[in-house]
This record gives C-alpha cells, sequence and structure tokens, in this order.
C-alpha cells in the first residue's frame, strides 16, 4: 500500500494549518479530525497537498514527525507519529522509537505547552487565559488583518448566487412554519392591524406595538 505525508493549508492565506500521514484518500477526509481542524475548515475553504509518497509507512510517520516538529501547524495537537492499521502491526520497540521521537519533539517544538494552555482555556475557572486568548485573537484578526476585512459575504456572490440563497432561505422558513403551525401561527396585531407569524410579530407588536398608547389615548 502506497503511504505519504500530506499538508492542509487555509485557501486565503496559504498558512499550513495540519500536516498528516496517509494512504488512500485520508488526505481529502474529514472524519476523525480534531475540533481546532474542524474550526478553520468550517471558516475557511482549504487545499490538499500531497508532499511525500512512501513504501515503508514507518519512514511516513518519521517523516510526519519531523514537519510536525518544523513548521508547527496550529491544528496538530500531537507531535504525530501514531495512528493508522500500521501501529497496530508493528513490534512494540517500534512503537516505543516512534513514541519516544514525539515525545522529544512535542518538548522541542512546544506542543505539549501549546495543548495544555488551550486545555486551560477551556476551563470556566480560568477567565484570565481566555482573556489573554481572545485578546491575542483581536489583535491579530481586527480591522485589515481579518480575512473579511472591506469585503462582504454577500456582495461576493454573483447575483444567480444570491438568488438561490433567498430561495433556499424562503423554503426553509415556509417548512418551519408548516412544521410547527401552532408555535409560528399567523396572528394580526390588535393596535395597527400587522398581519405575522409568531413569535417575530409578538415582539414588536401587541403589548410593544408602537401604536398602542396612540389608540389607547
Amino acid at each position: 500500500m502506497d503511504h505519504y505525508v500530506y499538508q492542509h493549508l487555509r485557501k486565503d492565506t496559504k498558512e499550513v494549518f495540519y500536516i498528516g500521514k496517509g494512504s488512500g484518500d485520508r488526505a481529502y477526509s474529514t472524519r476523525n479530525r480534531n475540533k481546532y481542524w474542524h474550526n478553520i475548515v468550517n471558516k475557511h475553504d482549504y487545499i490538499v497537498e500531497i508532499l511525500a509518497h512512501f513504501t515503508d509507512p514507518g519512514d511516513a510517520f518519521d517523516c510526519e514527525i519531523s514537519l510536525i516538529k518544523s513548521i508547527d501547524p496550529v491544528a496538530n495537537l500531537s507531535a504525530g507519529g501514531e495512528g493508522g492499521s500500521y501501529w497496530h502491526r508493528i513490534t512494540e520497540e517500534r512503537r516505543e522509537e516512534l513514541r519516544e521521537k514525539a515525545r522529544k519533539s512535542s518538548i522541542e517544538s512546544g506542543s505539549i505547552e501549546k495543548m495544555a494552555e488551550m486545555r486551560r482555556g477551556q476551563t470556566k475557572d480560568n477567565s484570565a487565559c481566555i482573556a489573554s486568548m481572545a485578546e491575542k485573537q483581536k489583535e491579530k484578526y481586527s480591522g485589515a488583518g481579518n480575512p473579511m476585512y472591506g469585503r462582504s459575504h454577500w456582495h461576493d456572490k454573483t447575483e444567480e448566487e444570491q438568488q438561490v440563497v433567498k430561495h433556499k432561505t424562503s423554503q426553509t422558513l415556509k417548512e418551519t412554519y408548516r412544521n410547527h403551525p401552532r408555535k409560528y401561527k399567523r396572528v394580526v396585531c390588535p393596535h395597527c392591524g400587522k398581519v405575522g407569524g409568531t413569535p417575530g410579530l409578538t415582539r414588536y407588536h401587541f403589548d410593544n406595538c408602537k401604536y398602542r398608547e396612540r389608540n389607547d389615548g
């Protein structure tokens, strides 16, 4: 079986955010990815590049470890060297060799500290760490650093694409009203006569209607 090492890059910035080892269609699959990988992919288009092919999967793992150490992609939460059916077929000595190599790479690259910081940032009782991470993200992506600076998702679409979005939105709303007739029943505001569905209409009409006081007076 052909083994290879691949990388994923953000399409807009060409930043490498993930290095992996795989075979078959693994490089193009979204299965069994960590949540940091999904956070990036859900927001940005990405490019898949195959970097090197190997006959021996152990050589592929060695290459993966080396690249993760040198590039330190943001979505790699370990130093690599484990995974796939190959791991279950090799000897314990070879496993320990790869584990030790990954451990050394993690220490040297700071991956262990990075994972610890991420985990600390997820805890509710560490507001200082969360605030610090938020501030760093704000500085990095505010103003011209934001990929959407000066752009609009809507205006980037062609007229045909805009019509497709409008149609899908309309169909979704109609389907929602059909499936929840009691929750989204149509009502009439007694103060201004506005007709619409609930709960949207009740937010700005009925007791909250701007014509209420005028009509009561």
